[in-house]
């Protein structure tokens, strides 16, 4: 169907069908449909209208031959001829239509604009959508669609088109079939392109962006605390994890959370209170039709050497050696070095212990702990705990004014650290010298006191006290002035 208005003033409405169509109004405010014409006949007792059999463009009408258009036209238009115009044939529906609006000659004619375009700014991949497109004022006319500033046939099937009307607007409806993209649909009015109306509707691909354990899958051990996260965006959904293809859920030492960090992200984390053998396997974090996968399987770790140590070789105590491998097989043991135990220790670890109850100095030197998985040094010396030479009396008392001299002298591996302390007012000690004599002087009363010397070195320290007490008559002298 197709409207044209003349410079004549004439209105001219082309209907392209079987000459058995005929011409039917619905008027405003009125009730029944009326039939204008029947075939080329008007059915009507008003002049003003008429209709004709217009000729077909050549070549479609030797394919067509016979169809006509028929052509209905409305001269010295009235308010009353304002409606809905249709040409229909029996037993069909009156489809398309016009809807003829007749403006008041005093006012001047708005000017038609797209009001209005509406729909949904998101949907899931592959799902079908609604766009609306209202024009206002209610006046016929035709609209084009747009998809990304390119021109939306009306005869691509992927598309459908509907058309309502009232009073006030008309509105022009696009369906589309499936969008699998991000597209900016355009309705504009071909008499006017400069009023359009743009909307944009995305499609968010569902995605895991990222799979983090912390720690790390190869370096997290048993008894430990795991935490995998999973960071995801697309549609509003909720995390699925999976552990060896069964699904994962809450229990006992297992807690799983999911947290909104963003527009369209997420972020879910599952924690492993106590990491243990059971949680060995492959974990999957699926998120609408995306997913990741990680790991975690400490059983399958190679084994490595984790390093030796010695406890501290002082004379007269037991010298230690531990040498340490992981996820070592019991036929992978330490060796090179008389074995005396053998110890399990927590992540997998696996303690081999050389022990000499009393060493001596031929004890000294470097020491190797040869494994499967390597092999390692440390060397040792020993060391000689300090002892004095002599003790210190454990009373000395001295005149006044008398020489007052303390030694303390000490040996050991290596060379003690000599330090004198006082106990004072409070109970407590405090250092007064680093030396190995004290004082050193004529004694005085003040020197009187508790004394403490420590001799430390790295194998540990020795202390002694003594009590000094400086005795004799002391003068006090009074001067008296006469004035």
């Amino acid at each position: 169907m197709i409207y044209e208005r003349y410079s004549d003033g004439s209105n001219h409405i082309f209907c392209l069908g079987l000459s058995q169509y005929r011409w039917v109004i619905a008027r405003r405010n009125r009730g029944k449909p009326q039939v204008i014409t029947s075939g080329l006949r008007v059915m009507v007792g008003e002049p003003r209208f008429s209709i004709q059999e217009k000729e077909m463009e050549e070549g479609r009408a030797s394919q067509e031959q016979s169809v006509v258009q028929l052509v209905l036209t409305l001269r010295a238009v009235r308010q009353q001829d304002a409606g809905v115009y249709m040409c229909w044939r029996r037993g069909q529906k009156p489809h398309p239509q016009i809807f003829l609006t007749v403006l008041d000659p005093e006012n001047s004619e708005p000017e038609q604009e797209v009001a209005s375009l509406t729909g949904p700014s998101t949907v899931h991949y592959g799902d079908s959508l609604v766009l609306n497109c209202t024009i206002r004022p209610a006046r016929s006319t035709q609209v084009s669609w747009l998809r990304d500033g390119n021109r939306i046939s009306l005869s691509d099937p992927s598309y459908g088109h509907t058309f309502f009307s009232s009073e006030t607007e008309l509105t022009f409806s696009i369906q589309v079939a499936s969008l699998r993209e991000d597209a900016t649909f355009s309705c504009l009015l071909p008499a006017a392109p400069q009023s359009r109306k743009d909307l944009l509707v995305r499609v968010p691909v569902d995605s895991v962006d990222a799979l983090s354990a912390s720690p790390a899958p190869d370096t997290v051990q048993y008894g430990q605390i795991l935490s995998l996260t999973c960071s995801a965006s697309g549609h509003p959904a909720q995390v699925v994890w999976l552990k060896d293809g069964a699904i994962l859920s809450p229990s006992a030492g297992r807690s799983i959370s999911q947290t909104v960090v963003g527009q369209g992200a997420v972020q879910s984390t599952v924690t492993i209170q106590n990491f243990d053998i059971k949680d060995n396997g492959q974990y999957v974090c699926y998120y609408g039709g995306a997913s990741r996968t990680l790991l975690i399987n400490i059983e399958g770790r190679l084994g490595q050497l984790v390093g030796l140590e010695a406890s501290p070789f002082i004379q007269g105590r037991p010298l230690v050696f531990s040498c340490r491998t992981q996820y070592s097989r019991d036929d992978e043991e330490a060796d090179g070095l008389v074995e005396l135990s053998t110890e399990q220790e927590p992540h997998n670890i696996t303690r081999h212990d050389l022990v000499f109850s009393s060493p001596s100095h031929r004890h000294q030197g470097t020491y190797t702990c040869l494994t499967h998985v390597g092999q390692t040094h440390i060397t040792v010396t020993m060391m000689v705990l300090p002892s004095l030479v002599s003790p210190l009396p454990p009373y000395l008392e001295v005149e006044t004014g008398d020489d007052l001299s303390v030694s303390c002298q000490a040996t050991g591996v290596p060379s003690p650290q000599i330090l004198w302390l006082r106990l004072d007012n409070r109970g407590k000690w405090s250092e007064v010298s680093n030396q190995k004599v004290l004082f050193g002087k004529a004694a005085e009363p003040e020197d009187s006191g508790a004394y403490m010397c420590t001799a430390s070195n790295s194998a540990g320290k020795v202390n002694a006290t003594t009590q000094v007490a400086v005795v004799g008559e002391t003068f006090i002298v009074i001067y008296k002035v006469i004035v």
